[in-house]
């Protein structure tokens, strides 16, 4: 079941408060994302699953890897252009990457969305764990 993300209620203050809400959402992902070079997409899939209130999450995540996706591009051409991402080391990432987000995206449809919310969770704990400790 797809869900809209800008179906909101008749009422026009609720629909623009909501829009406003997903501009703040996109905008903050962005600039983490360009920051920090990762973590759009999880400011992106933390803050859809709070704006939605239902349950969304494999909805949340395909829409998430798309928005990904544009912000990713934008902030991988500013750090090849300020030389802070050797080409060659972006064109051997690209490749394993595609196929990885290929993977994980045909699964997407297999697993029930409880068992995604764990997942990511664990892997976002996992990943703040070692990034506290280093």
């Amino acid at each position: 079941m797809s869900i809209n993300m800008f179906d909101r209620s008749k009422n026009p203050n609720k629909e623009s408060f909501f829009k406003i809400k997903l501009l703040l959402v996109g905008m903050i992902a962005g600039f983490v994302s360009g920051f920090f070079g990762a973590g759009g997409g999880i400011v992106l899939i933390l803050s859809a699953g709070l704006i939605m209130k239902n349950d969304g999450t494999k909805d949340i995540m395909a829409r998430t890897a798309v928005m990904t996706a544009l912000f990713s591009s934008v902030s991988a051409i500013s750090y090849v252009k300020e030389g802070n991402l050797p080409i060659m080391t972006a064109v051997l990432l690209s490749a394993p990457a595609f196929l990885g987000g290929l993977c994980g995206a045909l699964l997407l449809d297999k697993l029930p969305s409880r068992t995604i919310r764990i997942i990511f969770g664990f892997i976002s704990a996992v990943g703040g764990m070692i990034m506290l400790a280093g």
